[in-house]
């Protein structure tokens, strides 16, 4: 105890200045692997470019070799006084500026334009048919056509599937997700109520001229004759293929029907709106009838409806269905607390986002720097250029660069990772 109090007013003791150093040497300490990751560009560019520096007082000596920096005499400003007065000051000076602006004018707008346009390829989906999906039969054919034919997913090989669906799953059928365009249709119950009678779609002209439809799909290679074979288990599989991407387009109730929610194949895919037919017909599919599961009934016969009613209404609400999809809260699961929700999406986001765009910046700036140390290197250094003076300045370029994306590290994920060890220690204690 004794000790805790004399660490409080030693503690108390400390001036601002004190106070604020043991901050920073704390902070260092939270974050020395960023810290050694800067570290060595950031001595290379002490080393080669802040002491070299010191040589510059010649401008104010009468430099001789022999007697070194140091043993020069010092003359003031008559070497500044002998070029100003030269004759060929102005087109010296000239010369500079016009290099200056010719460098300026090379250098600067191309690795921006680079870059946007590799930002541009970088976000391009396995397949983006510009702003909006399709919205008709006609338009949803000529994008499994370029599925086909355009090899979007870039392996070289003619190994996608335009269009794919599976027998089981949450409306994973092709047949629901065209025929709408049709008719109104379900696989489940296709029948439909029309001017008070009941109606099987099947029958109908809309349904016959969607199974034309699939069936040009499958003689033109678009629609893949296993959707009518082939399980959820397959189409997943097929899904989740590890060399790429090979699926153009399926149909389903939503991506965890075919996809592994913990991966990240799903986010290069979009929702395609129902489509729009021939005839102009447009619904989606509709099951007003379907006894689904976590649906009930109450029968004129019950005797006490009220509490019935509430006894079903229970299993609506969020902390029934909680406890009967996943256990007892605080045992089998726990509510994280409001400020670390999304935590991990945003920290994974920001990451990837930051160090995307990060390289980016530094291939886009490559043209850039190649053109500026090319243009140093002829123009200043011609009597003693060698290619080993042009990449060593090229590489100085490079490692600033990356000691600039690292320091950008910090600052834009610092406040995350704080964020999420303050989340472990509570979670902890």
């Amino acid at each position: 105890m004794a000790n805790a109090v004399q660490s409080l007013e030693r503690k108390g003791k400390q001036s601002p200045c004190q106070r604020k150093l043991s901050a920073s040497l704390k902070e260092v300490k939270a974050n020395y692997q960023l810290y050694l990751i800067i570290a060595i560009p950031l001595i290379w560019l002490i080393i080669f470019k802040y002491i070299p520096m010191v040589g510059a007082q010649i401008a104010f000596k009468d430099f001789k070799a022999a007697d070194g920096i140091f043993g020069s005499k010092w003359i003031g400003f008559y070497n500044f006084e002998r070029f100003f007065s030269n004759y060929q000051f102005w087109q010296v000076l000239r010369n500079t500026v016009t290099i200056s602006l010719y460098q300026l004018v090379a250098g600067f707008p191309f690795p921006i334009i680079l870059a946007l346009a590799m930002n541009a390829t970088l976000r391009t989906k396995f397949y983006e048919p510009g702003p909006g999906c399709a919205t008709t039969m006609e338009e949803f054919k000529e994008m499994l056509i370029a599925f086909r034919d355009q090899d979007p997913n870039g392996n070289g090989k003619q190994d996608e599937i335009p269009f794919i669906g599976a027998t089981t799953g949450w409306n994973t059928d092709v047949e629901t997700f065209i025929m709408n365009a049709f008719t109104q249709f379900n696989n489940v119950t296709p029948y439909n109520i029309v001017d008070g009678k009941v109606q099987a779609e099947y029958v109908t002209d809309g349904y016959r001229e969607g199974l034309k439809f699939l069936n040009e799909l499958v003689e033109e290679g678009l629609l893949d004759t296993t959707s009518f074979t082939q399980d959820i288990a397959q189409l997943k599989q097929l899904f989740e293929n590890e060399e790429c991407a090979v699926i153009g387009v399926l149909p389903a109730g939503g991506p965890n029907a075919f996809a592994n929610m913990t991966g990240t194949r799903y986010h290069d895919y979009v929702v395609i709106p129902p489509l729009e037919g021939p005839d102009g017909f447009q619904l989606t599919a509709y099951m007003p009838d379907n006894m689904m599961m976590y649906e009930c009934f109450l029968t004129s016969a019950c005797e006490n409806p009220l509490a019935v009613f509430k006894y079903f209404d229970a299993f609506y609400s969020e902390s029934v269905s909680m406890r009967s999809r996943y256990g007892e809260p605080g045992v089998d699961w726990v509510v994280p607390p409001e400020a670390s929700k999304n935590l991990l999406a945003r920290y994974e986001n920001t990451l990837k986002e930051h160090y995307r765009n990060s390289l980016i910046l530094l291939i886009g700036n490559l043209p850039r720097s190649l053109l500026l140390v090319g243009i140093n290197t002829l123009v200043f250094w011609m009597p003693y250029f060698s290619v080993e003076l042009f990449l060593r300045s090229f590489i100085a370029w490079l490692m600033i660069g990356f000691s600039l994306v690292c320091y950008g590290d910090m600052i834009v994920l610092r406040p995350i990772f704080q964020q999420l060890e303050k989340q472990a220690q509570s979670q902890g204690q």
